[in-house]
């Protein structure tokens, strides 16, 4: 009796063995530095620059690369970022760069098959991109393209790795500001950030120089943009995105903690 018991037993107390080694090794896909700086290089290649400067002078780096998620960037033109840049304070600043960036790998055929719920989550958890997908008419030809939030995908796959998906668009996608999320942007404007367009300039753009009459989602201008605090960029505060000054690695690594604290509760649940 012992001797069937051993004999039957053993076999499922192997592949419980296995399966649970398996379950062990097994681990969530996430971004490494060299992935990220690729994506960034292949950006930078294809004419947008000012995005993966903003990722890279923020906070933005540190937290993709300490969750444990796969990560698809949206990257606006240079023109567009840039007028973002020159038009808004340090919160509002960080919170539109969040929302080009959703929590999945989707490359441009996975956004081509999103049907039932077209709503594709971003890391400002509050507010979802619209996917939409249209036929485009150019020239007599006609080709199916994908619209986030009304902003055509232009160039789609520009990279494709292991965990991260970029793709260029032809304007840029606006963070609301609602009433409720006002007191978030405040808690998180409490330290300044380093602004992209410090680093930018013709020579090491491949993008032209932004111009001032290309507006959000190619219908505002800069003049009908909200005016900055202090009506001048020299003038700003220290709230906001342009002040320099008393950068410490204290200050960044506490602001960064408040969205990894958020985002990785989120993206392990």
């Amino acid at each position: 009796m012992d001797n069937t018991f051993t004999k039957t037993a053993a076999p499922i107390i192997l592949l419980l063995s296995l399966s649970l080694s398996i379950l062990v090794t097994t681990t969530v896909a996430t971004v490494t530095g060299q992935e990220l700086d690729a994506a960034l290089l292949a950006l930078r290649t294809r004419g947008y620059s000012l995005f993966p400067n903003a990722i890279t002078t923020t906070d933005l780096r540190p937290l993709l690369l300490s969750l444990n998620s796969t990560f698809t960037l949206f990257s606006p033109p240079d023109s567009l970022v840039y007028s973002l840049d020159i038009s808004c304070t340090a919160p509002l600043y960080f919170r539109s760069i969040l929302h080009h960036v959703a929590p999945f790998r989707l490359s441009m055929s996975d956004l081509r098959s999103i049907r039932g719920s077209p709503y594709l989550d971003t890391l400002v958890t509050s507010n979802p991109i619209f996917v939409d997908n249209s036929l485009v008419h150019d020239n007599g030809i006609v080709s199916e393209s994908v619209l986030l939030d009304g902003v055509r995908v232009s160039v789609p796959d520009l990279f494709l790795g292991s965990s991260i998906a970029v793709h260029g668009l032809e304007g840029i996608l606006v963070a609301e500001v609602g009433s409720n999320s006002n007191e978030h942007i405040d808690r998180l404007g409490d330290q300044p950030f380093v602004s992209p367009v410090a680093s930018w300039s013709e020579q090491n753009s491949p993008a032209s120089a932004p111009s001032a009459k290309v507006g959000l989602r190619g219908t505002s201008t800069l003049e009908s943009m909200p005016k900055k605090r202090n009506g001048m960029r020299g003038q700003r505060t220290r709230n906001q995105r342009g002040f320099h000054g008393e950068l410490s690695h204290e200050n960044g690594h506490s602001n960064f903690a408040k969205y990894g604290h958020q985002f990785g509760a989120r993206l392990r649940a």
